[in-house]
C-alpha cells in the first residue's frame, strides 16, 4: 500500500483524498501546506503539517506526496509547488482511478490525477502533474503537456495541447489541433483551428427565452 501525503488544503485537496480513499492500494498519511498558510492542524480528520517539516515528521523514503493545488494563475501555483518538491528530492505520486477507461498504451507523468469516468484511447501521453477530470475523453496519439487542467472535455485524435493550459467544462478539441501554452478554453467552447499563447476562448452562453418555464410544460409545447 502506498503511503500518500497530499499537499494542500482547500477543495481539491479534498477532493483528491476522496480519490485516493476510493482505491485499496492507497492510504493518505497527512496534509502539507506552506508554513506561512497554516491556519488549522486537522483536515479531514487529519494532521495538517507544515511543509517544510515533513521530515521531522515523516520517513519520507516511505511516502509518497501528491500536490493539489488547482488552476490559480492558470496553473502556475501548482507548477512552482511541483518544481520545489522536486527540487527537495520527494517522491510524487499519480493516480489512475479504477473506473477510468484506458483503452491502449498510455503514459503518464508525475503527479498526474486521472479521474473517474474518463476514457484515454492508445497512445495518449499525459505529461507532469496534469489533472484530468471526470468524463474527459481523449483520443488516440494525443498529447496533454505539464501543468494542464482538462476539466470533463473531449480532445480529438492527435491533438496537442500546450503546458499550463485550462481547458472548462463540455469544452471540444477538434482534431489535430495544436493548442498552444496558457490558453484559456472556457465551458463549451469549440476549437477547431491551432492557437497561439495566452489565449481564452469563451464559450456559448444561453439566454433567457421569452416563455415562462410554466409554458415549457404546458399541453401547447409537450404532448
Amino acid at each position: 500500500m502506498e503511503k500518500i501525503i497530499i499537499v494542500g488544503n482547500k477543495q481539491f485537496a479534498e477532493l483528491a483524498y476522496y480519490q485516493f480513499c476510493s482505491e485499496p492500494n492507497y492510504e493518505v498519511l497527512a496534509f502539507a501546506v506552506d508554513r506561512a498558510y497554516l491556519d488549522n492542524t486537522v483536515f479531514l480528520g487529519l494532521p495538517v503539517i507544515a511543509y517544510e517539516a515533513l521530515q521531522s515528521n515523516f520517513d519520507m523514503q516511505d511516502v509518497s506526496l501528491f500536490i493539489a493545488i488547482g488552476i490559480a494563475q492558470c496553473n502556475r501555483l501548482r507548477e512552482q509547488k511541483f518544481n520545489q518538491v522536486k527540487q527537495d528530492g520527494y517522491r510524487l505520486t499519480s493516480f489512475i482511478s479504477s473506473k477510468a477507461s484506458v483503452l491502449g498504451p498510455l503514459t503518464v507523468g508525475e503527479n498526474v490525477m486521472i479521474m473517474e469516468g474518463c476514457y484515454l484511447h492508445p497512445r495518449v501521453s499525459i505529461e507532469d502533474n496534469v489533472v484530468v477530470w471526470t468524463g474527459t475523453r481523449i483520443a488516440m496519439h494525443s498529447t496533454v503537456a505539464k501543468h494542464c487542467w482538462v476539466t470533463s472535455a473531449v480532445i480529438g485524435e492527435r491533438c496537442h495541447i500546450g503546458n499550463n493550459t485550462f481547458i472548462g467544462l463540455n469544452a471540444t478539441i477538434n482534431p489535430n489541433i495544436r493548442v498552444a501554452e496558457f490558453n484559456v478554453i472556457d465551458a463549451g467552447a469549440v476549437i477547431g483551428h491551432d492557437t497561439l499563447p495566452k489565449q481564452v476562448y469563451r464559450g456559448f452562453r444561453s439566454k433567457p427565452s421569452k416563455i415562462d418555464s410554466d409554458k415549457v410544460f404546458s399541453r401547447d409545447l409537450l404532448n
